[in-house]
């Protein structure tokens, strides 16, 4: 903690009778709590990193994964997760403050389990969303997939770049300019509940606030969020604002509808 003093200075003397006027301490600043969780720090922040516009995450505690990306690799979700980062890393200019480069190597969060819901096909059976900002360095990722942010440890569920699009698990979400900070946003939903626990979901997409349709129905949750897969893809690519939520961040019912794109940095509180 840390503060001052209010009114006359303070004086220290061996009798009362010395003159001092009386005072009282002000505190000026408390320092948010944060603990080691695998090898990068966890902070829980006391306020919103946006006072001035009071913005608060309504799902926040549904939040599994919010990287700010300001010069650490620091989660700020409200869910324990552990981290492993195998990389080399910079933090250049960022689309909001700073952003990632991972030069080489990757970064790896674990973004535990996500409920399984079955037997209904209802908007609330939600099942996650995740968004970022990305802005891709290199005008085409030439006709081989290269996975830039890898979802599942099957290695199947990514983000990537094939030619000049931005791709999910195969399927174009849509074209990027290089150089240009793209703002994605994927949400699933519960579409088919075959019994056993074996649940279909489909998966719409948003490239800059706009619908990008339903990129296909998979079996796949995400389990982690692992930004760079070697040093031919690393080095192409910056992330920033990355967050994953147990919910969805747009109605399904709004799946071809558009999506207001984040003009500041998400809270995270």
């Amino acid at each position: 903690m840390s503060g001052s003093h209010i009114g006359h200075t303070p004086v220290t003397a061996a009798t009362e009778d010395t003159g001092a006027a009386p005072g009282m301490w002000q505190l000026k600043h408390v320092y948010p709590k944060t603990r080691a969780s695998g090898s990068i720090a966890r902070s829980w922040p006391t306020t919103s990193t946006t006072p001035s516009t009071g913005a608060v995450d309504p799902l926040y505690n549904l939040v599994k994964l919010r990287l700010a990306l300001d010069g650490n690799l620091t989660d700020q979700s409200n869910s324990p997760v552990s981290a492993n980062d195998q990389a080399t890393n910079t933090f250049p200019t960022g689309k909001f403050g700073q952003g990632l480069s991972v030069t080489n190597g990757f970064i790896e969060y674990s973004t535990g389990a996500f409920t399984q819901t079955t037997g209904t096909t209802s908007e609330e059976t939600h099942t996650w969303s995740i968004e970022f900002w990305i802005k891709n360095t290199v005008s085409s990722y030439g006709s081989t997939e290269k996975k830039l942010i890898l979802l599942d440890g099957a290695n199947g569920f990514y983000i990537g770049g094939r030619n000049g699009n931005l791709r999910f698990s195969g399927n174009v979400i849509g074209a990027f300019t290089q150089n240009t900070w793209h703002h994605v946003l994927i949400v699933a939903n519960n579409i088919l509940d075959l019994g056993g626990g074996t649940v279909f979901r489909s998966h719409f997409a948003w490239l800059d606030g706009v619908s990008k349709g339903n990129m296909g129905n998979m079996l796949n949750v995400p389990d982690r969020v692992r930004i760079g897969e070697g040093s031919a893809v690393t080095q192409s690519f910056l992330v920033d604002d990355i967050r994953v939520t147990s919910k969805y961040r747009v109605a399904y019912a709004a799946s071809s509808g558009s999506y207001s794109v984040p003009t500041s940095a998400m809270p995270t509180s």
